[in-house]
C-alpha cells in the first residue's frame, strides 16, 4: 500500500502543488497592536473579570439563602470558574501575540467553555429527567450527589 501511495503522489505532483496555499508556510506579519479596539477588548475582559468576581462574592455571601442552596453553589462556582477563564482569555487575546500568549489563549478559552457548559448541561439533564418522569406520573428525587455523579462520568 505504501508503494502505491508514493507512486500516486509522484504521478500527481502538479495537482498537489496547486492545492498548497500560496501563503504556505505561514509567517508572522507585523501588526500594530496599539489600536483603540484592542484596548476596548481588554477593558471588556477586565470588566468581565470584575463582574464574575462580584458574582463569586455574592454567591458566597448568600450561600445559605434558599435560592442559592437549590441552585447548587458548587455547580454555580464551576460555571463562574469557566466564565472567569473565558474573561481571562479575552484579556490575553488583546495582548501582543507571542508563543506564550497563543498557548494561554487556547487553554483558557477551552477550559473556560468546558467549565461553563458542563454545569449547564447537567442542569438541563436534571430538568429533562424531571419532565420525563412527570409525563409518566412518577415522582423523582434528584440529589446534589446525583448531579455530581453526572459531572464525573
Amino acid at each position: 500500500p505504501r508503494e502505491a501511495v508514493c507512486q500516486w503522489v509522484a504521478q500527481n505532483i502538479p495537482k498537489l502543488k496547486k492545492a498548497i496555499p500560496r501563503t504556505h508556510p505561514r509567517t508572522m506579519r507585523p501588526y500594530d497592536y496599539n489600536q483603540n479596539y484592542i484596548y476596548a477588548a481588554m477593558v471588556v475582559g477586565i470588566v468581565s473579570i470584575m463582574f464574575v468576581t462580584l458574582c463569586f462574592i455574592s454567591i458566597r455571601y448568600y450561600r445559605k439563602t434558599e435560592v442559592i442552596v437549590h441552585a447548587q453553589p458548587v455547580i454555580l462556582y464551576m460555571l463562574l470558574a469557566g466564565l472567569m477563564f473565558m474573561s481571562i482569555s479575552a484579556v490575553v487575546y488583546a495582548a501582543n501575540p507571542s508563543k506564550t500568549t497563543c498557548v494561554f489563549r487556547e487553554w483558557f478559552l477551552t477550559l473556560g467553555y468546558s467549565l461553563e457548559l458542563v454545569p449547564l448541561f447537567v442542569k438541563v439533564a436534571a430538568i429533562n429527567k424531571i419532565f420525563q418522569s412527570a409525563a409518566k406520573l412518577k415522582r423523582v428525587k434528584i440529589t446534589p450527589r446525583d448531579l455530581y455523579k453526572t459531572i464525573g462520568q
